[in-house]
């Protein structure tokens, strides 16, 4: 199963439109937890990305990953953000991986744009809004409402 936990409903219909065998939970109305655990046998989740600035994903990831599961910190968090506590017998006792991730590599983009000239990834269903570059404003005040999937500006309109 893929799990996706977000606030915004519109982001979690949108992911069951999307993808297969997801299960989505909106974690301002649903127990995160109680709901992983349900639905992995109470193993919790082998691998976890953390893909936002909120520091409540981090202390949710540590609740909810499996034994010899991999937590990803994807998601950067503000400057000023307290430091996370964690156990180191927790981690050694579980085998739990922690790791993060930031950025890529020149390779990683071109190689990226070949298996999209290659069309063997389609972003199209993904991209939910198009806007010339005269109209940025309205691309960015869509992105901030959180309304939208992924924003395009188009140079040459």
């Amino acid at each position: 199963n893929i799990f996706i936990i977000d606030v915004e409903k519109e982001r979690l219909d949108f992911s069951k439109e999307l993808l297969e065998n997801v299960i989505t939970i909106n974690s301002t109305e649903e127990n995160l937890v109680e709901k992983i655990f349900l639905n992995t046998n109470k193993n919790g989740a082998d691998l976890i990305f953390t893909a936002c600035p909120v520091i409540q994903t981090h202390y949710d990831a540590l609740k909810i990953v499996a034994k010899k599961g991999v937590i990803n910190f994807f998601g950067g968090l503000p400057q000023n953000s307290p430091p996370i506590a964690i156990s180191s017998n927790f981690v050694h006792y579980s085998e739990v991986v922690l790791t993060g991730s930031h950025g890529s590599t020149p390779e990683q983009h071109q190689s990226a744009l070949k298996l999209l000239e290659e069309k063997k990834i389609n972003l199209k269903k993904i991209i939910t809004h198009t806007y010339p570059l005269k109209e940025f404003d309205s691309a960015f005040q869509l992105s901030f409402s959180k309304k939208g999937m992924k924003i395009v500006l188009r140079p040459h309109d």
